[in-house]
């Protein structure tokens, strides 16, 4: 029995954070530089990349709006005016906010992504490509078609 609650606090206490080197970082609308960067040298073991990503625009003082689940907007950019750009009555681009783990863009929402020790976390706005009833594209970072509206801000 001793042995038993032994091994379950020493487990307890090994889930209980992380000491590690995890990196978050905000790519702009219209360049590839950085423009907002933390690297978290601890964190809790049940953190995700939502709640990092909170902690993040928090702690920068940064202006933003949604929750662990996603970001709607960021540093004033989308707005409801340029979110949707119909370039013709077949073809649209939808613009928001998008994220990569270590180079890689989950297909799933950040508030199911556990963050792991040496995590790179990227935010970078982006749009996805409607064409012909499909979606052809997602995720495409802006900076590689940049639009005026968003690199005037």
């Amino acid at each position: 029995m001793i042995k038993t609650i032994s091994i379950t606090l020493s487990l307890l206490l090994s889930i209980n954070s992380f000491a590690a080197d995890v990196n978050i970082s905000i790519i702009g609308a219209c360049t590839s530089d950085t423009l907002y960067q933390k690297t978290y040298d601890e964190f809790p073991a049940i953190w995700t990349i939502g709640d990092v990503s909170i902690d993040f625009f928090e702690k920068e003082g940064l202006q933003w709006d949604g929750s662990r689940i996603g970001v709607e907007q960021l540093i004033e950019i989308p707005t409801e005016d340029n979110e949707l750009v119909i370039l013709s009555d077949k073809e649209m681009l939808a613009y928001g906010w998008c994220y990569s783990v270590n180079g890689e863009v989950p297909e799933e929402y950040p508030h199911k992504i556990t963050i792991l020790p040496g995590d790179r976390i990227v935010w970078y706005f982006a749009y996805s490509r409607y064409l012909e009833g499909k979606w052809v594209s997602q995720c495409v970072p802006s900076y590689q078609s940049p639009r005026q509206e968003f690199c005037e801000l």
